[in-house]
């Protein structure tokens, strides 16, 4: 059995106006042969920007999680995080996946 993961983050918003959201596409994938527990993805925003929406996650701060439970052999899960920048500037907005026992 080899586990593995992948994630990808998209937008099409890299440039906008002050107060106005960039959506985020994020795509996590199983690309082992055997299913995955415990996945969790976490979406951190930059401190000069608010997150006004991520379904399904629990929003603290900057900071989006899903709990995504068990992620099958081969499986993609798709999730959507918006930002709103409160300041002009470049920012960095990253995600990462993880799973465990």
């Amino acid at each position: 059995m080899q586990p593995g993961l992948a994630i990808t983050k998209t937008t099409k918003d890299s440039e906008l106006f002050i107060n106005r959201a960039a959506t985020y596409d994020i795509v996590v994938s199983n690309i082992g042969d055997t299913s995955l527990d415990n996945v969790v993805v976490t979406d951190t925003a930059a401190p000069e920007t608010t997150i006004v929406e991520a379904a399904g996650a629990t929003v603290k701060g900057n900071v989006a999680t899903w709990n995504l439970g068990t992620l099958p052999a081969g499986a993609k899960k798709s999730l959507t995080v918006k930002v709103l920048s409160k300041a002009g500037g470049r920012f960095c907005d990253t995600a990462v996946v993880t799973s465990g026992p």
